[in-house]
């Protein structure tokens, strides 16, 4: 990662946490396009996706949430988000299917939880994300 990449991630990651979601996006956006190789891109594509999650495009947020999770299949969040987007996209099958490797991965958590383990600040957000848990039966 150059210094210049990191320098637009970590301002992308306090404003994701802060809850100014567009400017988040549009920061980790310009570190991706600054390091394209990075082989810590992944962490990139969970922001994003957490930010595409938290404005609503679901649609959009899944697809990078796939690709994010399989570039760092270890991911204990990418499950979390992709779960969430599911349940708001009604793809119960996908839901269910990642609904599995979270309770695998957190036997007994609730939503709020869940919620509780994300590094989200913004009050909206964070009930959002606990209503899309709960609809994946956490």
């Amino acid at each position: 990662m150059t210094q210049a990449a990191w320098a637009w991630a970590m301002l992308g990651a306090l404003e994701t946490y802060s809850g100014r979601l567009a400017e988040a996006i549009a920061n980790y956006e310009r570190a991706l396009r600054l390091s394209p190789h990075d082989p810590m891109r992944f962490s990139y594509y969970f922001v994003i996706r957490a930010a595409r999650y938290g404005n609503g495009d679901h649609a959009g947020a899944l697809p990078l949430l796939e690709q994010g999770y399989l570039e760092a299949p270890g991911s204990t969040r990418a499950p979390r988000l992709i779960m969430a987007c599911a349940a708001e996209l009604g793809l119960t099958d996908r839901m269910a299917e990642v609904a599995c490797v979270v309770r695998s991965l957190k036997p007994n958590a609730t939503a709020e939880e869940l919620v509780d383990s994300a590094p989200i600040r913004d009050a909206s957000y964070r009930e959002r994300l606990a209503a899309s848990f709960r609809k994946a039966g956490f």
